[in-house]
């Protein structure tokens, strides 16, 4: 489900702010987002994210690992703005997905796809 949200809306003093401050599990849910709207199916990580360290322009990479060896690495670089989502394995990865979000009053997350960033 897509819901409209404005880029840039003070999401870090609204509902949301609760997830931006739990990283870990806040990647989790984008990661499971994620693989809902790629691959039509819900499926529950197995395993605690962990951070990623690698040479990139995304400096807050999570990889979220799910059953049958697959990988999603969730990059929380430019919250509040834009989250983005890749699929890394089983290879070859997926493309990168960029969501905006928003909050609703009782703290459910709603994401919008989104083009790149320019």
């Amino acid at each position: 489900m897509y819901m409209p949200t404005t880029l840039g809306q003070p999401q870090g003093q609204g509902p949301c702010s609760g997830w931006e401050r739990n990283p870990e599990y806040f990647s989790k849910v984008i990661a499971e987002h994620h693989l809902l709207t790629e691959f039509g199916r819900y499926i529950r990580a197995t395993r605690q994210p962990y951070r990623v360290t690698a040479a990139t322009t995304w400096r807050t990479t999570w990889r979220i690992n799910f059953p049958n060896k697959v990988a999603v690495d969730v990059s929380l670089a430019k919250v509040p703005d834009i989250v983005a989502a890749i699929r890394r394995y089983p290879g070859p990865a997926g493309p990168v997905r960029f969501y905006t979000y928003s909050c609703r009053r009782d703290g459910t997350l709603v994401f919008s796809k989104r083009k790149p960033p320019p």
